[in-house]
């Protein structure tokens, strides 16, 4: 231990007695907050908004309303790696990821590979981080678990907060902190956490048992791998990232239930986590080493970021890493999986870059970015070696239930005469359906329903299906109503449009029965099409929409469709 580190944690308790700004006293933060809460947006940057925070100040539609769809199948293939993605994608919080949808000027990155993908965290520089409903309803939809973030950062005033603790009525250890958290996910209908400090406790209260028992509390809450410790902060409290699973992390990691390891790993680190793993009775699945997606932009001899593999890693090199990690048997963590979409000046190229990362295309030969190397992203193996091919896959559905109609998250605009509007989108990422699997164009799978070689110009039109439901069939109808219309004035421009379902009866032909999902915020219906003034204004996935300047009197019609695709009038 070097004198920083001794240094480190009294500089820090220190800096955490002393008066500071709250976020709260920036008036041009307050503004964006406010705009962004109207967007469905959560997020908390103090810890004292943490601790003030209560359900009855949200709004209905800030919180996701599917349910997580269970995937049938094995979650564990020996030879595959199970993918979680770290979204870090500018800041995020982004106009495209409205709950009520947007015009945007382009498409942007909306996870097109949901079949490999295990678990997203949604990740902002915020020290709590709600993943956005729009998000979190897709991932549910496709049965990828959704997680939040908490992020201490150096300039984080109040980290002791985490570590304070009560006896409860049953005579355990409670953690405020921890039961917070977890009223939060659950309220806002996510599945867990990434837990990432990048600072150090100050002395005088630094406890590794009490920062195991807070860990251990949140872990208990939720289901097996929805909470993951960040490779960062050690048992001994100094920040210093391992890259593998060592005795300075274990504790941390077994106390979670899973680790995401720092960037900088190689082959040879990756055998020892898993040996290490076994050893320690953690299942190396647990297990997720970091993969930096925008470390093949960094150059130079002075190279900020690195990644498996040395030099190429990263970028359209991270099949490289995925492939290693799977050969070993431990899970893959890819930070900053839109990086296409921030690098590329083009949407075309950011869009053919990232289906050459998953899937093995061909890089467009008229390739521009910032790189001085000007072919720096043509990198051996890039073709041969894509996510896909050594990503676990699962099935789409679930054992009792599946329903696609085919909707994508982006859709062009088109204006009152039919025609397309250049460089204009609709963007609805909380509407986004199950889509039909890519095929992998170098590896070995090139066949698409006992089709082979199907490519792009030599495709076969089987049939213009517009939406499938596959679900057992039950005898029992299903009735529900809607009622108690109003509207609310949210400000001087915005009105909240709120409503009722009426589920009578609903445990008599309810979703257990038939197979359908259910919701706790809008129970049997999937969305609600709202209709002002005989016009379909768009879908509801809450229950309340808000509209803006409206008439002093307005017809509304409100329509619910279950998760079925089946309208209840």
């Amino acid at each position: 231990m070097g004198w920083r580190d001794i240094l480190r944690p009294i500089r820090d308790g220190l800096r955490d007695n002393l008066p500071s700004k709250q976020p709260h006293d920036n008036p041009e933060k307050n503004v964006r907050r406010q705009q962004d809460l109207l967007k469905g947006f959560t997020y908390f940057d103090s810890f004292q908004d943490i601790d003030n925070w209560h359900p009855d100040q949200a709004h209905s539609f800030q919180r996701a309303n599917t349910p997580l769809l269970p995937r049938s199948g094995s979650t564990v293939v020996k030879g595959k790696s199970n993918i979680t993605l770290i979204h870090d994608f500018s800041g995020n919080y982004h106009d495209y990821e409205n709950v009520h949808g947007s015009f945007v000027d382009q498409p942007s990155y909306s996870g097109e590979y949901m079949q490999s993908i295990d678990t997203f965290v949604y990740f902002s520089h915020k020290l709590v981080c709600v993943p956005p409903p729009s998000w979190t309803n897709t991932l549910h939809r496709n049965g990828v678990k959704a997680l939040g973030t908490f992020l201490v950062e150096p300039q984080s005033v109040g980290i002791s907060k985490i570590l304070h603790r009560s006896l409860a009525d049953n005579q355990t250890w409670e953690y405020a902190l921890a039961t917070q958290l977890t009223h939060i996910a659950r309220f806002y209908g996510f599945d867990g956490w990434l837990i990432n400090i990048e600072k150090t406790f100050p002395i005088a209260d630094w406890s590794l048992q009490c920062l195991q028992g807070f860990l251990e509390q949140l872990r208990s809450s939720f289901d097996d791998g929805c909470v993951i410790w960040y490779d960062s902060l050690t048992c001994k409290n100094t920040i210093n990232y391992q890259n593998e699973l060592t005795e300075q992390n274990i504790l941390l990691a077994k106390a979670a239930g899973s680790i995401l390891t720092n960037y900088v790993w190689t082959a040879e680190s990756a055998a020892r986590s898993k040996a290490f793993a076994l050893q320690n009775g953690f299942d190396p699945v647990k297990v997720l080493c970091g993969i930096d997606v925008w470390a093949q932009s960094s150059e130079g001899p002075g190279r900020l970021r690195v990644t498996y593999p040395k030099e190429i890693g990263g970028g359209t090199g991270t099949g490289l890493g995925v492939a290693k990690l799977a050969e070993v048997g431990l899970g893959s963590g890819l930070f900053a999986p839109a990086w296409p979409y921030e690098h590329f000046p083009s949407q075309s190229d950011s869009e053919a870059v990232e289906r050459s990362m998953w899937t093995g295309n061909p890089l467009p030969e008229t390739l521009r970015c910032s790189c001085t190397v000007r072919d720096r992203h043509s990198i051996r193996d890039y073709m041969t070696e894509p996510i896909l091919k050594n990503a676990h896959e699962y099935p789409a559905g679930s054992e009792n239930f599946f329903y696609t109609d085919f909707k994508q998250a982006f859709e062009q605009l088109v204006g009152p005469s039919g025609t397309a509007e250049k460089n204009r989108a609709i963007a609805g990422l909380v509407s986004k359906s199950l889509l039909p699997r890519p095929v992998l164009y170098a590896g070995a799978q090139k066949t698409l329903f006992g089709f082979s070689e199907v490519t792009e110009t030599n495709t076969l039109l089987l049939a213009e299906i517009m939406q499938v439901c596959i679900q057992p069939r039950s005898g029992k109808t299903r009735s529900y109503s809607i009622s108690d219309v109003a509207l609310s004035e949210v400000n001087e421009t915005w009105t909240s449009l709120l409503w009722k379902v009426n589920t009578e009866g609903l445990e008599d032909a309810g979703s257990e029965d038939d197979g359908l999902p259910h919701s706790d915020v809008t129970g049997p219906f999937d969305f609600f099409v709202i209709n002002i003034d005989g016009r379909d204004i768009g879908r509801g996935y809450s229950l309340d929409y808000l509209l803006r300047d409206i008439d002093d009197e307005i017809y509304v019609k409100i329509t619910g469709v279950g998760y079925d695709g089946e309208a209840n009038l």
